[in-house]
């Protein structure tokens, strides 16, 4: 193995591509490529399993961004009195806490998602009862 490198120093390859030992001859270009395709098989597979199904919450995601909107609306057009808008935060911060402990083990079960809709649901019905129970700031 020594000799191989030795003369692999020893030569001037500024024109050959190809270094040859023995009866193998390995393609520097052929290398390149094989690494390129490893790499790129390597990449696709750590990002398949970054998107695992199951793992997101986009709809969780999506109708929590609608709850704090209503309940901002609320805030500014005086349907919310300070203590009903802090209450209702209070809520929305727990379903973000319950949000990140069902993702925290890569996977949202169905039970976790059923428990973060339930959550969803009642705090709409909050909202929908502080916004409209006739008291303002």
């Amino acid at each position: 193995m020594l000799n191989f490198f030795q003369k692999l120093l020893s030569k001037n390859y500024n024109n050959v591509k190809t270094i040859k030992h023995s009866t193998n001859t390995f393609s520097i270009m052929k290398a390149k490529f094989l690494l390129t395709i490893a790499s790129l098989v390597l990449f696709v597979t750590f990002s398949y399993a970054q998107s695992e199904p199951g793992s997101g919450t986009p709809n969780v995601t999506k109708r929590q961004f609608r709850q704090e909107r209503r309940i901002r609306e609320g805030r500014r057009s005086g349907e919310l009195t300070p203590a009903e808008s802090a209450r209702l935060q209070g809520q929305q911060a727990k379903i973000r806490h319950d949000k990140r402990a069902a993702k925290a083990d890569g996977v949202v079960t169905k039970q976790e998602r059923a428990k973060l809709h339930h959550e969803q649901r009642r705090a709409n019905r909050t909202i929908a009862r502080k916004k409209h129970n006739g008291r303002t700031r």
